[in-house]
């Protein structure tokens, strides 16, 4: 329909609708804050260095809501931060299993510990913690998918990584992923 005048209460209900869409995006925003909050808190961030707490908060901030819920409803999962030379970010998990050793006490219930090396976060560049972040919380959330679904589904870097984009608001392109490690070996 070329030409056609848009009447008065179309273009009102046009405003009304854009209004209203603001509004659940904001709604969706301030619920997605209110659990990182609640995961910031229960994992006592606020004890931690800055830079170590803006980093946990900036990667928790990427998660739709649903997946920060799982993940502050999840019992089995213990975060800790060790003041030792530790790799600067590691999912352990099954941690009753005989095959992964974490010398570090646990709670009884705890199946998934999150290590997080306070020395590192202090070095090592911020996007470089950050990515390493989204892969340990891509290897929890797929281990929980595994365990809750009844599914065997493997748990490599790479697939980590693709759970961490499906639960992710915006599909992130790490930056130091393996096409760049692949093409600066080739000398491309």
């Amino acid at each position: 329909m070329p030409n056609r005048r848009i009447t008065p209460a179309e273009c009102r209900e046009a405003a009304f609708h854009e209004v209203a869409d603001q509004q659940v995006s904001a709604a969706e925003n301030s619920q997605s804050d209110f659990y990182v909050d609640l995961l910031m808190k229960e994992w006592q961030m606020e004890r931690q260095t800055t830079r170590l707490a803006n980093c946990v908060r900036d990667v928790l901030r990427e998660l739709i809501a649903e997946s920060q819920l799982v993940l502050r409803r999840e019992r089995k999962l213990e975060v800790m931060v060790l003041p030792e030379e530790y790799p600067a970010v590691w999912a352990h998990f099954p941690i009753r299993e005989k095959r992964t050793s974490f010398a570090h006490p646990t709670k009884p219930a705890t199946e998934i510990a999150l290590a997080l090396s306070v020395k590192h976060f202090d070095e090592l560049p911020e996007e470089l913690l950050k990515n390493e972040l989204r892969i340990a919380f891509g290897h929890i959330l797929l281990y929980l998918s595994n365990v809750y679904n009844g599914t065997n589904r493997r748990n490599t870097r790479r697939d980590a990584m693709k759970e961490w984009q499906r639960w992710a608001i915006t599909s992130y392109v790490p930056w130091n992923s393996r096409a760049d490690v692949k093409a600066k070996k080739a000398g491309k």
